[in-house]
């Protein structure tokens, strides 16, 4: 076993799984898998068996491949636009494909609609009222001609009390729940 990389764009900033690329579904690919052959000898004879005996068959065919078939170990470093993955390299013929579910960034030039999103707009709003605030602070209580009076402070609590808000929402909303590891 070798441990090489592959070189990945720069928009990549997370790989989460690395697709069967290497042919190891045996069970379930040709003329000769048991998935043909169960559906060939026991459900072309219609009424021979029931549907739910046929998927529980193919459930339990898919268990067992899924326990005989390991998955690859994959390492990304997105320092250094990098993917390892701990493979046999010789195993793996130059016809294949390796297909890679990532996670990427959008270009705001292809994809205008990214700077449209409700949640961006408030947040940037809230650090934008946060600067301000910031910058006001030492201006507390000078008039402005027309009888305006500004408070850098109460902006400041404003925007660091909308961010708040914001961020709880974020977690409970968009964040995903952490998985439980059973080992």
């Amino acid at each position: 076993m070798t441990s090489n990389y592959l070189q990945v764009p720069d928009d990549i900033i997370g790989v989460t799984k690395v697709f069967h690329f290497d042919g190891s579904n045996r069970m379930a690919s040709g003329m000769f898998s048991l998935k043909y052959q169960l559906f060939l000898n026991d459900v072309y004879f219609y009424g021979s068996t029931e549907l739910l005996t046929y998927a529980m068959t193919k459930t339990y065919l898919e268990d067992i491949n899924f326990l005989l078939t390991t998955q690859k170990q994959i390492r990304f470093n997105k320092r250094q636009d990098r993917l390892y993955l701990d493979i046999d390299w010789s195993s793996v013929n130059a016809d294949e494909f390796l297909i890679l579910d990532v996670f990427r960034t959008l270009n705001p030039n292809d994809y205008g609609k990214v700077f449209n999103d409700s949640f961006l707009k408030r947040y940037f709003t809230a650090n934008l009222k946060k600067q301000w605030g910031q910058n006001l602070i030492k201006f507390q209580g000078v008039k402005l001609p027309g009888g305006v009076e500004l408070n850098g402070r109460q902006i400041y609590d404003d925007a660091m009390n909308d961010l708040t808000i914001i961020r709880e929402q974020m977690s409970n909303t968009y964040e995903i729940p952490p998985l439980d590891f059973i080992g």
